[in-house]
């Protein structure tokens, strides 16, 4: 979700002619499995002043936080080489 949520910012490609917007972009300050607190942030949308982002709800929606953490995928891990 948030790939492409960096996608519609304009940090990514939807098509091959599109122009990267180097300026937009996500950082990610929480990880899968970390237990984090209430008021944590987990990341933060750069946009370009002025801009109008897009609706964060459908992409908000895909997060889930459950009291137990998840186990990482060891295969996307080994795929990307980590």
């Amino acid at each position: 979700a948030l790939g492409l949520l960096a996608m519609d910012l304009g940090a990514g490609r939807k098509d091959q002619g599109d122009v990267l917007d180097l300026g937009v972009g996500i950082r990610v300050q929480a990880r899968v499995g970390q237990r984090i607190q209430e008021q944590d942030v987990l990341f933060t949308v750069y946009a370009k002043a002025g801009g109008r982002p897009p609706d964060p709800a459908p992409y908000l929606a895909t997060l889930q936080i459950a009291p137990e953490p998840s186990a990482q995928a060891p295969w996307l891990l080994e795929s990307l080489g980590c």
